[in-house]
């Protein structure tokens, strides 16, 4: 089939990909396919190129929106340069799925698998990077909307590595939206970099009346922030009768601000043993881990001064974060919290599963909640996507165990001891 019919509603998306497409390196190529448009708004639909390494990781992506099209096939092309670190491609179409807005479509594409492509040195690159496109103002939101869309918004905090994707972005896929990482609590919640115990800017400077986060003038930016956060997550989401499924690890540093200005919505802390949590923070920063080369961060260092050094901060960080979830939890409205425990939720997900459900006010049948269960089990994840430096890696509590020495263990119960106790663990 050399063309593929689309005609989907605006609440609908498509996506497709071609098999895996093998290019030189450093080589410069341009990219051509064949689209008739009869229906479609701008930026809700392109064609491209994803990237990827010899581990079969997507290492980056090169684009064409399909915009000014016309009744009559027509050629559309860019010009791209394939990496150093790079194994093959796939060609793909996105039509209202990873982009900024949603419409009817309805068009005729030419088979991904088809289409062409041209190596060419000459050329220089051209193609489209969606974060240069000056999207117009989405409407504002009335304070009724606000309201509306607040008691929708779902916050899933918990140390970075204690199973929030697992939760966030897969359990909890029926009938939700997903917001994966905003990271807008990172920024709230940045760490000082001069500071020994790893404390918040915040922290330190709350008091200064110039710092922007003064508490002097809390009620003034509180007021703004909230309106920020509702009024970008619906520019994104344009709903607020669907629960938004927020995971935001890296953003529980800043639970307490978050949960202080948006005190409707619900909070879910996802608490899990820290030395596990520790462990695999570890694994994913050791040469050739997935954090190291998705982010390009250093190799975790061998030197032993330097690893217990390491070792300390994330163990810091670790507290830091859990005391401030702590505190922002219980402040928070009772009828708006859950805390649930990562092991548990691992030893029967079903009943937690379901607990969860009831709390973000969704209705999912026994059926459709073990086939979630089923798709997302950890057994069932393709051996090439789990494992030892991988996103997915052991899914098993205590092997923290066999990862640390008797003296690193030593080390992170000084610290990190007491906390656990306070989270339940022995």
């Amino acid at each position: 089939m050399e063309f593929i019919d689309i005609q989907i509603s605006k609440e609908e998306s498509f996506a497709n990909s071609s098999e895996k497409i093998l290019l030189k390196t450093e080589k410069t190529y341009r990219i051509i396919t064949k689209v008739q448009k009869y229906l479609g708004e701008p930026f809700c639909a392109y064609f491209g190129v994803i990237l990827f390494n010899e581990k079969d990781e997507e290492i980056d992506r090169r684009i064409r929106w399909l915009e000014k099209i016309s009744e009559n096939k027509i050629h559309l092309s860019f010009v791209f340069k394939t990496p150093k670190n790079f194994q093959y491609v796939k060609f793909i179409y996105r039509i209202n799925k990873e982009v900024p807005f949603k419409s009817a479509f309805k068009a005729s594409i030419l088979n991904p698998n088809l289409i062409n492509y041209e190596f060419d040195d000459s050329l220089l690159e051209d193609y489209d990077v969606p974060e240069n496109y000056q999207l117009p103002l989405n409407k504002v939101l009335t304070y009724d909307e606000e309201n509306k869309l607040e008691e929708k918004l779902v916050w899933i905090f918990g140390a970075p590595r204690s199973g929030t994707s697992w939760l966030g972005t897969q359990l909890l896929s029926h009938e939700t939206h997903s917001l994966n990482e905003p990271l807008i609590g990172m920024h709230l919640g940045h760490i000082y970099f001069r500071s020994e115990t790893k404390s918040r800017s915040k922290d330190l400077f709350q008091n200064e009346i110039d710092y922007f986060f003064s508490n002097r003038y809390k009620e003034t930016w509180k007021y703004h922030l909230r309106k920020l956060i509702l009024n970008r997550i619906f520019a994104q989401f344009k709903d607020y009768n669907q629960p938004i499924i927020i995971k935001e690890p890296n953003g529980s540093l800043a639970s307490d601000i978050i949960s202080e200005t948006l005190p409707k919505s619900k909070f879910i802390f996802l608490k899990r043993d820290g030395r596990d949590v520790i462990d695999s923070r570890v694994d994913s920063m050791k040469k050739d881990g997935w954090a190291t080369n998705s982010y390009n961060l250093q190799n975790w260092p061998q030197d032993d001064n330097e690893n217990k050094k390491a070792l300390t901060e994330l163990c810091l960080i670790w507290v830091n974060t859990i005391n401030i979830i702590l505190k922002a939890f219980q402040k928070h409205p009772d009828e708006n919290k859950l805390e649930i425990q990562y092991e548990k939720l691992k030893k029967d997900t079903i009943n937690e599963l379901q607990k969860i459900y009831r709390f973000i006010e969704i209705k999912i049948s026994p059926e459709e909640l073990r086939k979630i269960v089923d798709k997302y089990n950890f057994k069932n994840i393709p051996a090439d996507k789990k494992g030892i430096g991988k996103i997915t890696r052991k899914a098993s509590p205590g092997n923290w165990k066999e990862s640390f020495s008797k003296e690193e263990q030593d080390l992170m119960m000084n610290i990190i001891g007491k906390q656990l106790k306070n989270l339940g663990y022995k």
